[in-house]
């Protein structure tokens, strides 16, 4: 396979060896396309003499050249290094898909990762637009990290069922989405409602539970989507296992990947990354541990939430967290204090849920559409959250 240098010396050599390939070739290629100095040289000379009207030759070049220092020697050289001029549009091409893949290198070393999903997929977007209104498309392969942009552009962007979410913010790569709330205060029943919503788009949830066994989550899927009364999902009642069998069997539960005693933070990422799933769901973050349990309560949890942020940039993850907790465990009740978990997340959904009413509001919102909202109310029935009141 040919290098670079070896592809731009057979363009330029194949022009002085037949010119009636230099007007052809400048309409392919710029003055930038070229990699090596002494080759941008030589072909700004050849477009001049083009844009002139006048002979391509060496002898025109050599008196046309605007460095006293270019070494003509090494004119020579090219010309005696191309066997003819046969494939100089070839490897025209060749050089504008090399020059095509290296500004699509340049651009991804300095993209601002940090801006809005919306705002990384459309200045991506508008750039692919430019590359490819080029005459020449690059071929894209291992020279070219291109994983993480061919990701963004085919990125799925999830919706709920409540408007006023949706007018707010995008379930979408990037987004580290966090519900809090107090204990038993519908934080998990709020994020069941979302892997619906998100199940119901064809996206596969890999939900991390931490707080609930297998048949409690099949459970609260029977009373969602097959109206199952509570009384019937108690294990002694004589429904209990027709209801969770009808349950395992919803489309619903086939979109989700349960993983049940994962606590480790690390073990957790390694999950993420065989699976690769749409979205990911952590219940609860207080729950998850850390390999190195000598650091400190705040060093342990702003060394797991740095993690799943990172792991936000693939995909979006939604992370319950409790607000407060009674007495008991130091590290939870000195954990769930911590505005760790606040600044790492993109978007903060405080809910609240008493007898059969049940609201939300957005506190934060780092999202590119980026509103935060009062209390919106919620018709409640067992574990599906209805329309907005």
């Amino acid at each position: 396979m040919e290098t670079k240098e070896e592809c731009e010396q057979m363009v330029l050599g194949g022009i002085l060896l037949d010119s009636s390939f230099a007007h052809p070739v400048t309409e392919i290629l710029d003055v930038d396309d070229f990699y090596y100095d002494n080759h941008r040289q030589i072909f700004s000379t050849i477009k001049e003499l083009v844009k002139r009207n006048e002979p391509v030759d060496i002898v025109s070049i050599l008196e046309t050249v605007h460095n006293p220092y270019f070494d003509k020697k090494y004119l020579m050289d090219v010309v005696n290094s191309t066997p003819n001029a046969d494939n100089t549009l070839y490897y025209a091409k060749k050089v504008k898909e090399l020059s095509n893949k290296r500004k699509i290198k340049k651009y991804l070393t300095h993209l601002d990762y940090s801006q809005s999903i919306d705002s990384l997929v459309y200045n991506v977007r508008s750039f692919l637009t430019n590359i490819h209104n080029t005459d020449v498309t690059p071929t894209l392969d291992k020279d070219v990290d291109l994983d993480e942009l061919e990701r963004l552009a085919s990125s799925k962007t999830f919706h709920t069922h409540f408007p006023t979410l949706n007018d707010c913010i995008r379930i979408a790569p990037g987004h580290l989405i966090t519900v809090v709330g107090d204990t038993s205060r519908g934080k998990t029943t709020f994020a069941l409602n979302l892997m619906y919503d998100i199940a119901q788009e064809g996206g596969t949830i890999q939900f991390f539970t931490l707080d609930m066994e297998k048949y409690q989550l099949l459970a609260r899927i029977a009373s969602m989507v097959n109206g199952a009364e509570k009384y019937e999902l108690l294990p002694d009642n004589e429904h209990f296992v027709s209801r969770i069998l009808e349950a395992q069997s919803t489309e619903f539960a086939k979109h989700i990947i349960l993983e049940e005693q994962t606590p480790y933070i690390s073990d957790i990422i390694a999950k993420i990354h065989t699976t690769n799933p749409d979205v990911v769901v952590i219940d609860y973050v207080q729950n998850v541990k850390m390999d190195d349990e000598r650091k400190n309560v705040f060093e342990k949890l702003s060394h797991i939430m740095i993690a799943i942020q990172l792991e936000a940039h693939d995909r979006p993850i939604i992370v319950l967290s409790q607000v407060s907790k009674g007495e008991g465990d130091e590290y939870m009740k000195r954990a769930k204090g911590s505005s760790t978990i606040a600044q790492a997340s993109s978007i903060v959904i405080e809910v609240d849920k008493s007898d059969n009413t049940f609201k939300y509001r957005i506190a934060k919102n780092r999202s590119i559409i980026g509103r935060t909202t009062d209390w919106v109310n919620l018709d409640f029935h067992n574990w599906m959250l209805a329309e907005e009141l």
